[in-house]
């Protein structure tokens, strides 16, 4: 998932929501930005309502906060992959194994939080969460070759 285009679609829902709330009404074909400066302006880049009203109805409900740490589990799990090798490393480890590795950073997370080191304690949660995703990846994977008859170490 690309999460910066995920992000831009959800600001452009938002922002027209907004608009057609402060408006008071919906807006006909052209979308007309009362929002920009208080000046209404025309929409130079001719965006169909239509378009705007369905990512308006598409995007994502979670808080900002929710969000932010979604993200940041998958820069994680993108970090993970390139240093350890992704799914190839991942499926050579069983379900012990991973909770053993999540019961390690927990444990760290705990220490750094016991320090007051939130910003640390919050990064080994980070951690934990990309460690359970790479965990639940990897049974799904398991499942899948399986099923295929090839299969799996979870």
């Amino acid at each position: 998932m690309n999460t910066k285009f995920v992000a831009a679609a959800q600001a452009i829902a938002e922002h027209f929501k907004a608009a057609e709330a402060r408006r008071g009404e919906p807006f006909a074909e052209t979308f007309i930005d009362p929002m920009n400066n208080d000046a209404v302006t025309p929409n130079t880049a001719g965006i169909p309502v239509d378009l705007l009203r369905a990512l308006v109805e598409a995007r994502d409900p979670a808080p900002d906060s929710l969000r932010v740490v979604l993200c940041d589990v998958e820069s994680e799990r993108q970090r993970q992959d390139a240093k350890w090798g992704g799914p190839e490393h991942d499926d050579g480890h069983d379900t012990h194994t991973f909770c053993l590795l999540i019961e390690g950073y927990t444990g760290w997370a705990r220490v750094m939080a016991g320090m007051n080191s939130l910003a640390k304690a919050r990064h080994r949660l980070v951690q934990v969460a990309a460690l359970a995703v790479a965990g639940c990846e990897s049974i799904d994977r398991a499942i899948t070759r399986a099923a295929s008859g090839k299969g799996g170490a979870a």
